[in-house]
């Protein structure tokens, strides 16, 4: 027991302990009756006090039932008693939604599993104009288990700080980890991506960007990302004007980054010669407008992705494609912290690249349009 290359080994013994019992009951069925305290303690070469603390857990994870004067046994429903809320507050079912929030949800439970701690995923009813930090969660379930000492972490997306749902978290003492509390700490922030785009923009020779966003400007993570692009442009000799930046165009709707492509390029003035748009989702509605406006050719476009989604151009694009596994690492590392009242691991930044996409078929000729600037 001493190989310190083995991730389990490295937790607490009594964590060791509980993963060990969780492996057996693999071939348990519910209602099973399993070895008492004193046949763990003399199986494992440890103490009744690491026994009973490694039980303790597993009947926190809702995997053990311990029943006064008759034993411990596998519960006939295995709903975990402690466990960590992964709250997409989002049909997930919906056309629109990014794939990258339900693959998200998956690799967190794995992330979670792997460090010992049991997990439940929670879903609501919110999209379209309800989607992303619309206040007032639409999933109630999480907020009922709360209520039952049953959540003892919670990650949430398409959430906003709401006092309905945020003031029972504070007042159970529950950490979360959502897109604010992220940008707050910095390790989601998006520097890398933006000078990775902004050095490649003046290698390519191009001086004028427009920006395309799917999120609300009012957000902190994006308010923040826009200043901090902003800030950065000018080092690069990269500018762009207030005109050529909407950070509203939202992913839900079909047609809305058509649209909103279309009025940016009605703007006065000189025309930008790249365009950065932050959703995979968002692009597939862009890249019709490109095609129309017949600037396929010369634009210089950048998109900010996800593993979770196959992007399929229609013309040459360039994409910054994060790993959804590391991100659940983060977000895992992060929450663990959080509960055994550590510091905030810093892990770094991940070095990624542009990767150049070409369109899997011939690409149709532009289609001339009369735009009345």
């Amino acid at each position: 027991m001493n190989d310190d290359t083995d991730p389990i080994l490295r937790r607490p013994l009594y964590r060791q302990v509980a993963a060990k019992i969780r492996a057996s009951l693999q071939d348990k069925r519910p209602g099973d009756r399993v070895a008492t305290e004193a046949e763990f303690q003399k199986r494992f070469g440890v103490s009744l006090v690491t026994v009973r603390q490694a039980l303790r857990e597993l009947e926190d994870e809702g995997l053990l039932e311990r029943r006064h004067g008759s034993g411990t046994f596998v519960p006939e429903t295995r709903i975990p008693r402690r466990h960590v809320a992964l709250l997409l507050d989002a049909e997930p079912r919906h056309p629109r939604l990014s794939p990258f929030f339900p693959k998200m949800v998956q690799e967190l439970r794995l992330a979670f599993a792997g460090r010992g701690l049991a997990s439940r995923a929670y879903y609501g009813s919110g999209y379209g104009e309800q989607g992303h930090g619309h206040g007032a969660l639409s999933c109630t379930d999480v907020l009922d288990d709360v209520r039952l000492g049953r959540v003892q972490g919670l990650v949430a997306f398409h959430t906003r700080r709401e006092a309905s749902w945020w003031d029972l978290m504070q007042a159970h003492k529950v950490p979360v980890l959502d897109g604010e509390f992220l940008w707050q700490h910095g390790w989601m922030r998006k520097t890398h991506f933006i000078h990775t785009t902004l050095a490649h923009l003046q290698q390519a020779g191009k001086r004028r960007l427009a920006v395309l966003g799917s999120e609300n400007p009012h957000f902190p993570a994006q308010a923040a990302f826009y200043q901090e692009l902003a800030e950065a442009a000018p080092q690069y000799g990269i500018r762009f004007d207030e005109g050529h930046v909407d950070l509203t165009a939202s992913a839900w709707e079909v047609g809305m980054g058509w649209e909103r492509l279309r009025d940016l390029w009605r703007k006065e003035g000189s025309k930008p010669d790249s365009l950065l748009i932050q959703s995979d989702m968002l692009f597939a509605d862009c890249q019709k407008a490109i095609l129309e406006l017949g600037i396929a050719g010369e634009m210089e476009v950048i998109v900010y992705s996800s593993d979770a989604m196959e992007l399929v151009p229609l013309f040459p694009v360039w994409t910054y494609c994060v790993s959804t596994r590391t991100a659940a690492e983060r977000y895992a590392d992060a929450l663990v912290a959080l509960l055994e009242g550590a510091d905030l691991p810093t892990p770094p930044i991940q070095q990624l690249g542009l990767a150049r996409l070409e369109p899997s078929f011939e690409t149709p000729e532009p289609i001339p349009i009369f735009i009345q600037y």
